[in-house]
């Protein structure tokens, strides 16, 4: 059996998921001194998981003018390994949806940390830090 898959790439602009970046071409938008709106629905603060649940991460981050960069990263308490990162860059959008998980297999139990951080072309910073325990 033959299967095609076809892709197709539009590109409209700067925007991106993904590693980060070590080029610094962004311009600092000094007259915005109006931090992001941060929203994260899942997960919540001190929720407790069974062992081969998945921690979900989902929310949105809206500036009035534009975003420029986040990250969201979770990270095992126990011994600091970040299971899941993902960084999101942009010099147009004005609202960032975010919406990623992490399925936990634990043999005892185990605490995770959960940040979600962003920010605006004006360099002003909105973060989250949430907890989460999984159990065996």
């Amino acid at each position: 059996m033959l299967q095609v898959i076809g892709i197709i790439l539009f590109i409209t602009g700067c925007s991106k998921v993904g590693d980060p970046v070590d080029e610094d071409n962004h311009v600092i938008d000094h007259s915005d001194n109006i931090f992001p709106v941060l929203v994260v629905n899942k997960p919540a603060n001190n929720q407790v998981l069974n062992n081969g649940d998945t921690i979900f991460v989902e929310g949105m981050v809206s500036d009035e003018k534009t975003m420029y960069r986040g990250r969201i990263k979770i990270s095992d308490d126990g011994n600091g390994f970040v299971v899941k990162e993902e960084f999101f860059e942009t010099h147009i959008l004005q609202t960032i949806n975010f919406n990623i998980f992490y399925k936990a297999n634990v043999s005892a139990m185990t605490d995770y940390t959960v940040l979600v951080e962003f920010e605006d072309h004006g360099l002003n910073k909105v973060y989250v830090t949430l907890k989460v325990k999984v159990n065996p």
